[in-house]
């Protein structure tokens, strides 16, 4: 029996009024304008015993061979989810199939969770969709959000005739998702369990990923690595540049499942023609509710115009050459007017470097983040104990993160609610001018246990003058071999780090050792690390303090 936290629950409910099936298509399945859009349900047999469930639309005014694209389906859900994306494509001029994986909803089979199974239904739907005298085999393209556009670039990798996609929240490194940093992420992992209840026709032999979940226990990265590779896009980079698969990204600051700086890291190892945008929100939110026409944002029409682009260019009135189309649109937490770079206009940011110092045990004040080493400051260290009580705070899990993409808001922590004896901080500031944090922030941190388990969570907030903190990120880290007396690095990213810092607030840095969104080990003992602070602890963030040549518009 799955076992779900109290804290889950309201947090479930939000994900099935997103996601489910039902709710896409009673709130958003309205009468549409489109009399020239036929719908089809079809099923496509796709191997012994399989068959998918989908439903195609097509204009019915033309019988000239038109571009094609395919949506697959996030998790949980079925193909209403994407029947109000699918008729405004249509009507457009492409031929739409939307599906469901095997083992959700009406298609049969067991569940594949994108592996090697997924990716041979995907090129099997391709096989069937050619067949169709109305698609043009040459201009056929690819979507999905979720679990969807994870499948979808593996199955582009492994299929040349899929030219052009677009994935909204996706990963290129399941390992990232799974057991970054050697830890768990408890909550989405207790959404997914049971969220998939309402969607899976038949859980597999002792549970959903039951194999995955004792490796985890285990500490056995080998074994897991054989089930998260064949799912990593990340491990496939050569296939996207023989193919030249053109790939539009969007993702959400805020999403723990996949982390943004999985994705960014693969968008800038990308040899291909690519663009990526970035903007705040949790998983599949911004995405899931673009998608409505009562609900219209930007990043649909942002990924349809990639589509345009590429399949039917003979339509693209833009008039702007391939080397002026934008690769990156960034929108900063709380600085809601974009960042857009253009390939002659690339993004350039200073990594700029700043140590721990200056807070010792004894200490009730915070330590300092300087820009170079100070030998006359404290070598010792800081000493943090495992605690929930740290009073470091960064807002209700999903729910905070997804009210403030919608309405910037800061969360009720203080410097007077620290806890010094359960977390350590350091700052910097205030800043005389606006700066932003454009990237992923790198924690270069020395620490020493007295256990061989410890767990630590580093966060980076942004404080203004009225004391109020806001989360630009967080990531946690979790090692099993410390040796009492032996210091040793713990080496990592945040899983975010696009904000703007406005003149007048400060930085801080800090580290506690609990938050609900992540898994301490198994069977953890209380214990206590001490954070160096003798020059090789520090933080790198990338930063811009200009930016307005890469404003729209500017």
């Amino acid at each position: 029996m799955i076992k779900i936290p109290r804290l889950c629950f309201p947090i479930l409910f939000l994900f099935l009024v997103i996601e489910s099936p039902n709710t896409q298509a009673y709130a958003w399945d309205w009468p549409f304008p489109y009399g020239r859009v036929s719908e089809e349900r079809v099923r496509i047999s796709t191997a012994e015993d399989i068959e998918l469930a989908g439903k195609i639309y097509f204009r019915h005014d033309s019988v000239e061979p038109r571009p094609a694209l395919v949506l697959l389906c996030p998790w949980a859900t079925d193909i209403s989810i994407y029947q109000s994306k699918a008729r405004e494509l249509a009507d457009k001029g492409y031929v739409v199939l939307t599906y469901t994986s095997r083992g959700w909803w009406g298609s049969s089979g067991n569940i594949a969770t994108s592996g090697p199974e997924d990716v041979a239904d995907a090129r099997k739907v391709i096989d069937w969709l050619s067949e169709n005298p109305l698609v043009d085999r040459e201009r056929i393209g690819m979507a999905g959000i979720s679990l969807g556009g994870g499948t979808t670039l593996l199955a582009a990798a492994h299929d040349p005739r899929i030219r052009v996609v677009a994935v909204f929240s996706g990963w290129s490194d399941l390992m990232v998702s799974f057991f970054g940093n050697s830890t768990q992420k408890t909550i989405w992992e207790r959404i997914l369990e049971a969220s998939a209840l309402f969607g899976i026709k038949k859980l597999p032999p002792g549970g959903l990923m039951a194999e995955q979940k004792a490796q985890i226990k285990k500490n056995d990265i080998i074994g897991l690595k054989t089930y998260t590779d064949p799912r990593s896009p990340i491990l496939l980079l050569d296939r996207y540049t023989e193919n030249q698969t053109h790939i539009f990204i969007s993702h959400n600051y805020s999403d723990f499942l996949f982390p943004t700086s999985d994705l960014w890291s693969f968008y800038q190892k990308l040899n291909v023609p690519k663009r990526i945008r970035l903007q705040p929100g949790v998983h599949g939110s911004v995405e899931t509710f673009d998608m409505s026409s009562k609900h219209r944002g930007n990043v649909w029409s942002d990924a349809e115009a990639w589509f345009d682009r590429w399949l039917r260019p003979q339509d693209d009135a833009s008039g702007v050459a391939d080397a002026d189309v934008a690769e990156m649109h960034i929108t900063l937490a709380e600085d809601r007017r974009p960042l857009e770079f253009k390939s002659d206009n690339p993004l350039a940011v200073d990594t700029h470097r700043l140590f721990l110092q200056g807070q010792e045990s004894s200490s009730r004040r915070f330590g300092r983040l300087t820009k170079t080493p100070n030998p006359d400051a404290p070598s010792c260290c800081h000493q943090i104990r495992s605690s929930i009580l740290s009073g470091i705070y960064t807002g209700f899990p999903i729910l905070y993160a997804l009210v403030d993409s919608i309405v910037p808001i800061r969360n009720l922590m203080s410097s007077a609610l620290i806890n010094l004896k359960h977390a350590a901080v350091y700052t910097i500031g205030p800043f005389p001018q606006d700066i932003k944090v454009v990237g992923i922030p790198r924690i270069h941190l020395k620490v020493e246990g007295e256990t061989p388990q410890a767990h630590i969570v580093a966060y980076l907030f942004k404080v203004n003058a009225a004391d109020r903190w806001k989360a630009i990120s967080v990531a946690p880290y979790t090692s099993f071999d410390l040796k009492k007396g032996k210091s040793r690095i713990f080496d990592f990213e945040l899983f975010s780090g696009f904000a703007s810092i406005q003149a007048g607030e400060r930085l801080a840095l800090a580290f506690d050792t609990f938050e609900p969104d992540f898994a301490p080990p198994l069977k953890q003992e209380p214990f206590q690390v001490k954070i160096h602070t003798d020059g090789e602890s520090y933080i790198d963030l990338p930063l811009i303090t200009n930016s307005n040549k890469a404003r729209d518009g500017q």
